[in-house]
């Protein structure tokens, strides 16, 4: 058996007492900790029951956008098909038209122009003639 002196058990005590102390601050601590996660866990889910829902939601309305972009789509590619179809018959009746009027009336036009030229040149070579014989 060790005997100690008075002031060495009394240090001793003093050691094993803040030990204690800080053992049970310890544990509390870890107990206020255990509490405050358990309470933020309790919250969490609270929430999340709130918000599976609106994600639910949420989830369906982007599946929504998301059809409703590809109808969209189709709608306009297959718009633009007609629009280029519609072009291209345009621009075929527009040339066919040009061809019309380019036999139909320029041409004779042109000719019914050149036949007057040629008679008003004649006309002005007969004048010349019939003011010699004067």
């Amino acid at each position: 058996m060790v005997i100690l002196s008075t002031g060495t058990a009394i240090a001793l005590i003093v050691v094993l007492f803040f030990v204690l102390v800080f053992a049970i601050i310890t544990v509390a601590l870890i107990g206020v900790i255990a509490f405050g996660v358990t309470y933020i866990r309790r919250r969490i889910d609270a929430v999340m029951l709130k918000l599976d829902p609106v994600i639910a939601q949420t989830n369906e309305t982007l599946d929504m956008v998301n059809d409703l972009t590809g109808k969209l789509g189709s709608q306009a590619e297959s718009i633009l098909g007609r629009g280029d179809v519609l072009a291209g018959e345009m621009a075929e009746k527009v040339a066919r038209t040009a061809d019309i009027v380019q036999r139909c009336i320029t041409l004779p036009l042109i000719q019914i122009a050149s036949a007057l030229h040629g008679l008003s040149a004649a006309l002005d070579v007969l004048k010349g003639k019939i003011g010699e014989r004067k």
